[in-house]
């Protein structure tokens, strides 16, 4: 009876943040929300060993993102747009799918985008909890690519700070677009993003790589790496639906979706070649000790 009174608790809190505070969920909301169940379960602790340092880093990422401003001064913006033309037919992408799409009201298919959009704070979190329910070995192979992948973004904002599409139509670099984005936020009546994220300010020269376009298809390699083919075909509609999504919105060009993708791949496979490379070692370290004793134990290749 107890257990079904947290749960819902917990469900009262959740529909609080999205219906009575008017904010979208964050990594720390879910955590904290989180907590209380798990300890309920007898997994308190481990939760919080497995995944306070997650949710710790992922908030130093993002407050350090926040000060690049204070570091560069000058923006790029036709590099992206020389390459966006090159793809587009000399059109750009985002120009284009706005003029097809957008006349000045806000339709089902924008609020679905932006929500798949905001699913970025939030779903490393909850795909790194079913890895650790479902496929507790590779749990931190996927938070470790996952760091690895949005640090290496934080340096290259620091080398080339890129403009996102709607910064370059502010100041006339391409034709006028709209940010679909902020329409839909005011739209949905969002108030505010919640705890530690409220006082985070967004580097808006932060274009190259799109981590919105990294963060699923890093997602996508793992799900297919751990639940087959069949799992990631259907689990593929989430960053399908982001690469559009953020390119529609103005929020990113084409050339910064292919690039967060390349950070993504190389991400994976580094860590995946790492990872084996020390469990190898590990499992050829094992063997040489059980020849000396003389007491075989089979080597563990996950």
């Amino acid at each position: 009876m107890r257990r079904y009174r947290l749960v819902y608790i917990v469900a009262v809190l959740l529909w609080y943040v999205l219906y009575g505070w008017k904010s979208f969920l964050t990594a720390d909301i879910i955590f904290l929300l989180l907590l209380p169940v798990f300890a309920l379960y007898g997994k308190g602790i481990e939760f919080i060993k497995r995944f306070f340092p997650f949710v710790a880093i992922l908030i130093v990422y993002d407050s350090l993102r926040s000060i690049v401003p204070f570091f560069v001064h000058d923006v790029h913006f036709s590099e992206m747009i020389g390459f966006d033309k090159l793809f587009g037919g000399g059109q750009i992408p985002t120009v284009t799918l706005q003029h097809w799409l957008y006349h000045g009201q806000l339709h089902w298919f924008d609020y679905y985008f932006y929500f798949i959009y905001m699913l970025h704070f939030i779903a490393p979190f909850v795909i790194g909890l079913l890895f650790w329910r479902f496929r507790p070995r590779s749990y931190w192979r996927y938070i470790t690519a996952l760091l690895i992948m949005s640090y290496a973004a934080f340096v290259t904002y620091l080398l080339f700070p890129a403009a996102p599409p709607w910064m370059a139509s502010n100041v006339g670099y391409i034709d006028p677009i709209t940010k679909i984005s902020s329409a839909v936020w005011w739209g949905w009546g969002i108030h505010s993003i919640p705890l530690l994220y409220s006082h985070l300010n967004p580097n808006p020269a932060a274009a190259i790589p799109s981590l919105h376009s990294a963060y699923p298809f890093l997602d996508l390699l793992f799900v297919n790496r751990l639940f087959g083919r069949r799992i990631a075909l259907l689990f593929s509609i989430y960053p399908l639906s982001i690469w559009f999504g953020v390119v529609y919105l103005g929020e990113h060009y084409v050339i910064d979706v292919i690039l967060g993708i390349l950070y993504a791949y190389v991400a994976f496979h580094g860590v995946e070649y790492g990872f084996d490379k020390i469990k190898k070692y590990r499992n050829r370290t094992k063997f040489t000790k059980t020849e000396k004793t003389g007491v075989f134990v089979k080597p563990v290749l996950d």
